[in-house]
């Protein structure tokens, strides 16, 4: 086998990134943009020692589960990796994805409960970020191609709010209109380096930041002008100011354009106040779906003292609080924690407590509660929990822990080690809080072994 080489296949499994899976002459290939049952062409383009990379050259049958996707940026912008399969194959691809994990790398014999689907797979995310960049001499906003900074340009995204394709529109019109340039991340000039939108469902706010290299911010009150006209829900207008270099996002200085610099929403019945550098799930109905399953899972009577490890915004905790005797919350980000306080001030929560300290450093004497009434929650980064922190999780003998993730590999891998410790997991569910991506969220309940 060598590259450019076109064999006859057919697709039989997905990895865990959602490629496709063949086997030619006893050589495992993996092809992107494929389906499990189709028949195709693979050209080959790249050989290792042991397995290889294809692209579809042309398919000959096509899988009951391929559909026809609608978004002419499809594949190329790598926001999405299933816009070519049906929701329901994409929902069994991710419960399997959690149930390998759980097996392969835990070794216990435990699926998934369910998993648990969206109700719209279409315009669900309420944080939208759009490089600006000059291509062809003309200003676009779009994703870049996965794994690379190209960018491809973006109109409508199926997956963002559709609002977002006039605000787009709009920072494009002032751009031109006042020549306005792009940021050039090699020459590191320019001024626009980002659209950055945020929204509400509960309340349907927008609140737009403009991510610039430059202090001063021309025509500001002309954009002001451009967006209201092209979204009328506009509630306030950032800039942020970030003249560093790499990919950073977000600087630390901000300019508050128009109306307020923070919008509202709601996950059921709590309020949390969201500005830019807010952390928020992105998926806020599937939010509210993930963390009323992890509650289940809790038991919570009145009686506990509830944990709640790398906290955020505190949401976590405040969904469990009126359960629970007390909350305490742990962020390494000092904002973070500032908006969890106001938060609970927000929705008149009086037993809950926050601070800011490393949550894979937490110390079991920094807890005034009793242990033994603990239920304890984390929902790390995709890097997953310390040993350390497990282990000292384990010691403190908590009644459950509930654990969230978004990596099912690191969280297996932390499972492994929690039952090394005298834990089992014992009940799992899977979300789906990024429909067509091959993102899941899942959550564990964990409680001592019985002897």
């Amino acid at each position: 086998m060598k590259k450019n080489d076109i064999f006859t296949t057919q697709i039989t499994s997905y990895t865990s990134e959602g490629l496709g899976v063949c086997r030619i002459d006893g050589t495992v290939v993996f092809v992107p943009e494929t389906a499990v049952s189709d028949v195709l062409e693979v050209r080959i383009t790249k050989v290792m020692k042991s397995y290889a990379f294809g692209r579809k050259e042309r398919l000959i049958t096509p899988s009951a589960n391929r559909i026809a996707s609608n978004c002419p940026a499809f594949p190329k912008c790598g926001g999405c990796d299933f816009r070519h399969i049906s929701y329901e194959e994409e929902l069994a691809f991710k419960k399997q994805r959690v149930e390998d994990a759980l097996h392969h790398i835990t070794g216990i014999n435990l699926s998934p409960e369910e998993i648990i689907k969206a109700d719209s797979i279409d315009f669900y995310r309420n944080k939208a970020q759009f490089p600006v960049r000059a291509c062809g001499g003309k200003t676009q906003l779009g994703f870049y191609r996965e794994r690379s900074h190209d960018i491809i340009p973006i109109d409508l995204c199926h997956i963002q709010r559709p609002e977002c394709a006039d605000i787009i529109k709009a920072l494009k019109k002032w751009m031109d209109e006042y020549n306005i340039l792009p940021y050039d991340e090699i020459n590191l000039n320019g001024t626009v380096r980002h659209l950055y939108i945020r929204s509400s469902s509960s309340e349907n706010e927008f609140l737009i930041c403009i991510v610039t290299n430059t202090d001063a911010l021309p025509h500001a009150n002309r954009l002001t002008e451009y967006m209201l006209s092209a979204c009328k829900n506009i509630t306030g207008i950032v800039q942020c100011i970030n003249k560093t270099a790499g990919n950073k996002i977000l600087g630390d200085k901000y300019k508050t354009i128009y109306g307020r610099d923070f919008i509202y929403d709601n996950i059921g019945r709590l309020k949390f106040k969201i500005s830019v550098q807010s952390f928020f799930q992105v998926n806020t109905a599937q939010a509210y779906k993930l963390y009323s399953r992890a509650k289940e899972y809790a038991e919570l009577t009145g009686n506990e003292n509830v944990v709640d490890l790398y906290c955020g915004t505190g949401t976590i905790g405040l969904f469990m609080a009126d359960k629970a005797k007390s909350v305490f919350g742990m962020e390494l980000v000092p904002d973070a924690i500032k908006d969890a306080m106001l938060n609970a001030q927000l929705n008149g929560i009086e037993n809950a407590t926050f601070a800011v300290g490393d949550a894979s450093e937490f110390d079991k004497n920094i807890f005034a509660g009793d242990s033994a009434d603990t239920v304890i929650f984390v929902d790390p980064p995709r890097k997953g929990l310390t040993e350390k922190l497990i282990a000292t999780i384990t010691e403190m003998n908590p009644t459950r822990v509930v654990y969230i993730s978004c990596d099912p590999a690191t969280m297996a891998r932390d499972l492994k080690q929690f039952i090394q410790s005298g834990y089992e997991p014992v009940k799992c569910t899977a979300v789906d809080m990024f429909p067509r991506t091959r993102h899941v969220e899942s959550v564990v309940l964990l409680s001592p072994k019985l002897n």
